[in-house]
């Protein structure tokens, strides 16, 4: 096989990775309603979330191998959740 060849099937097999990453993730749930755990609170009303999954660590781990990337997707959770008006961190 030539090196064009070889790069051309690395290249098809990295994207169809990337695509079965996208494919197999997990469904976003609306935003549940709470009561604040905190006791000087009482929050009662939807989550704050915010995104904790960062793109440019995906895409350095991508570039690193195939492999630290999927389990960075795997393994840190993509959203973190919080109470609006206090900011406690809750456990989804």
């Amino acid at each position: 096989m030539t090196t064009g060849m070889t790069l051309l099937i690395v290249v098809i097999v990295v994207a169809l990775l990337v695509a079965a990453a996208f494919m197999f993730r997990r469904p976003e749930r609306p935003l549940p309603e709470i009561i604040c755990p905190n006791m000087n609170c009482g929050y009662k009303g939807t989550v704050c979330r915010q995104e904790q999954q960062s793109a440019i660590v995906w895409l350095v781990l991508f570039c690193c191998g195939v492999w630290p990337a999927f389990l960075y997707e795997a393994l840190v959770p993509k959203y973190k959740y919080s109470c609006p008006e206090c900011k406690t961190k809750l456990e989804m």
